[in-house]
């Protein structure tokens, strides 16, 4: 096979569609691992690699795209590893393809802060099928279907870690252009994968190609790598028997593929719905041409970006401000907090610069402990959940250094490291590594803390703004004005809002110790806190991690108000709910944020996991006596199963059934309105749309 490295920029190379598609209408059932089939019956995957190839397929993508250890312990197979993972790469190559790409889809773990995941536990999920994969000689590494850009990233990392071949990365985003669990938007997906290291990047999966052509352009315009576009077979809709079907033609696929050209994408293909002839129609209109030039990417510019935020620095661009008020050499306070374990000050002070105006998040806790270890990565952890402003991180602690930016989902801007000329050289071999950009105020080492294009953020943080983070809830309960129980709210309100579970509690009790009954607080100001970022989360604004923390912290003021109820109230429920991704669907991220934001509204909530049978959950809506079942999935091939369950409900529970009191609510990336409706279930959107829903219900009991 020819390098495909020496292809890139130059002409356009057609890859394949969906195989899981291909296997679905060869029967193979949705709930069996497909990469069994690598070596139950290799010769089944080599005849669809070479329907691809035959329709006009340059590239192939291998069989693997479940290969993970964690998703290969869905089906008892973690120990097949190697061995599966291998075998798909060999079919792939035996068919003959001008190119393999090995697969690589989401690991099956979700990284902190929007899961539970470390980032040293996912980078071993992929290092390990990476390294397998690439022991056959695939021509590059696809990572695809990735909806956070940590993930990502750290698949990235850990690909470059194991072997040396081109790293192709792939994200799929949402009707709003952003990925669902990071929130980030194609300009800032490629500053960020560009930097840590990406040989190609682009879209799959997610939207069809008339959807995905914006995005697509946004992509192309802000890197000069080769760029990746697959789209699905259109958008997903219900056909007459209630079944989800993709209604996107082989010809829309040649009309798309002309414009995607045109924007300068080079490697183009399909993804869910599609099948070989997806693959011809693209073909017949552009698999002979060459790529067409992009604008090369301006040299002038330094480019730095959180998840969700990009910022160019450059002395031809407008200045930017820096807040450095995360500073342990000027704060005092902060350097003992962080001395004591806390991270409510740094939380506080991040939001506290970023709400004044500030472009970029400054921290400087060098020679500080945290827990016995260099607070700096964790200040880092605590802020990358809902600081929009890219951060700007001191090289002068260069261990940890190293750990806050394997952390940091973005690209950090480092700067103050430039002590001697060994320090600073190992500042730059890190920033290499990890994708972060160096000030270039660091080559002049009578001025390290200097950065081109930037300002520091001054006037907006009085000291003694600052000073009232710590000092809430000072007012005596019967001295207390309105315009202190006024504060109080409002601080209490903040902490949610920024994930501060520290500070939540002495923030409940400073609102009750001004005078506002603890029976209050969850309709007062908790609900109108949720319905606040519920608008915010459907308008863009806010994504899932600002979500994840603020449930967290809710659910931390809920305990906190219950210790202040009458001893007849604190068992108090507002209802009680079974929620459960449905069997065949193992995605758990969505149910786990709509169940934190419902116990933190005094629900109580019967989490019954993943991949969960009809009998269970009915069993448990019986033995519970729940007031309504919600049920999740986010696979297109589970449909069918969610919609037995739903009939099984019914028919022994009804109770459950339409205008019968009790109810059931469905939900999901591939649920609609239209198909809760064709099932008589209720439907939200979103998680707060499920908490509201869910309150409605029980409020008509």
């Amino acid at each position: 096979m020819p390098d495909i490295g020496l292809r890139f920029n130059k002409d356009i190379i057609v890859v394949d569609g969906a195989l899981g598609t291909m296997l679905q209408k060869e029967g193979i059932p949705s709930d069996e691992c497909g990469m069994l089939l690598n070596v139950l019956d290799p010769e089944f995957i080599v005849n669809i690699h070479q329907r691809y190839i035959a329709a006009g397929a340059q590239a192939i993508t291998t069989n693997s795209f479940g290969g993970t250890r964690a998703k290969l312990a869905d089906y008892g197979l973690e120990d097949r590893l190697f061995e599966l993972n291998t075998a798909a790469v060999r079919l792939a190559k035996q068919a003959k393809a001008q190119h393999v790409l090995a697969d690589v889809g989401p690991c099956g773990l979700v990284l902190e802060p929007v899961g539970s995941a470390s980032f040293d536990e996912v980078f071993d999920q992929y290092a390990q099928q990476v390294k397998a994969l690439a022991s056959e000689g695939p021509d590059a590494i696809l990572i695809e279907t990735m909806v956070d850009i940590a993930d990502a990233r750290c698949a990235v990392l850990a690909a470059r870690s194991v072997c040396d071949l081109p790293i192709m990365v792939s994200c799929t985003f949402d009707a709003t252009g952003h990925m669902e669990l990071s929130g980030t938007d194609p300009q800032t997906a490629a500053a960020i994968l560009e930097g840590v290291g990406a040989s190609v990047v682009g879209l799959n999966c997610g939207l069809g190609p008339e959807q995905s052509l914006p995005l697509a352009r946004s992509m192309a315009q802000a890197t000069s790598l080769p760029v990746i576009i697959q789209p699905n077979a259109g958008l997903p809709q219900l056909d007459a028997s209630g079944a989800t079907v993709y209604t996107g033609t082989p010809d829309e696929f040649a009309y798309a593929a002309v414009a995607l050209r045109d924007l300068g994408v080079q490697f183009i293909g399909s993804c869910c719905g599609s099948n070989p002839a997806f693959t011809s129609g693209i073909y017949a209109t552009v698999g002979e041409m060459d790529v067409v030039g992009r604008k090369a990417a301006s040299h002038e510019q330094l480019l730095v970006a959180s998840p969700v935020k990009t910022v160019a620095l450059g002395k031809d661009l407008p200045q930017k401000t820096i807040g450095l008020r995360i500073d342990t050499a000027t704060d005092p306070e902060l350097k003992d907090q962080l001395a004591k374990g806390s991270l409510s000050r740094v939380r506080q002070l991040g939001e506290l610069q970023e709400k004044a105006g500030a472009d970029l998040i400054g921290i400087h806790t060098e020679g500080v402990l945290l827990d016995g270890s260099p607070a700096l990565p964790a200040a880092v952890k605590a802020l990358m959940g809902f600081i929009s402003s890219p951060l700007v991180l001191d090289g002068a602690d260069i261990d940890a250094l190293e750990e806050a930016l394997r952390l940091y989902p973005g690209r950090a801007l480092i700067t103050g490291a430039s002590h001697d000329d060994d320090g600073f050289e190992r500042v730059l071999a890190l920033a290499a590594t990890y994708g972060a950009a160096v000030a270039k105020g660091n080559a002049d080492k009578d001025a390290p803390l200097k950065i081109e294009g930037c300002t520091e953020l001054k006037g907006a943080l009085a000291e003694e703004a600052v000073g009232e983070l710590s000092h809430a809830g000072a007012a005596g309960e019967q001295q207390a004005t309105a315009a202190e129980l006024a504060s109080a709210k409002e601080l209490l309100k903040e902490a949610i809002l920024c994930g501060d579970c520290e500070a939540t509690p002495t923030h409940v009790d400073a609102v009750v110790a001004c005078g506002m009954p603890a029976q209050s607080i969850v309709v007062g100001l908790l609900t109108p806190t949720l319905q606040e970022l519920g608008e915010a989360f459907a308008s863009g604004e806010a994504f899932l991690p600002q979500m994840i923390v603020a449930a967290n912290a809710m659910k931390v003021a809920v305990e906190r108000i219950k210790g202040h109820l009458p001893e007849t109230e604190k068992d108090r429920v507002a209802g009680k709910v079974v929620f459960c991704t449905v069997a065949g669907d193992v995605h758990s991220i969505g149910k786990d944020i709509c169940v934190a934001l419902l116990e933190s509204q005094g629900f109580e909530v019967f989490d019954l996991g993943v991949d969960v049978s009809a009998e269970e959950i009915i069993a448990a809506a019986r033995d519970k006596a729940v007031d309504v079942i919600c049920l999740s999935a986010l696979m297109t091939t589970t449909l069918p199963t969610m919609k037995e369950i739903v009939a099984r409900i019914y028919a022994e529970l009804p109770d459950y059934g339409a205008g019968q009191g009790k109810a059931v609510a469905v939900g999901g990336a591939v649920i609609t309105a239209q198909w809760a409706q064709a099932n008589k279930a209720l439907y939200s959107q979103d998680a707060p749309g499920c908490v509201t829903l869910v309150q409605q219900v029980v409020a008509e009991l």
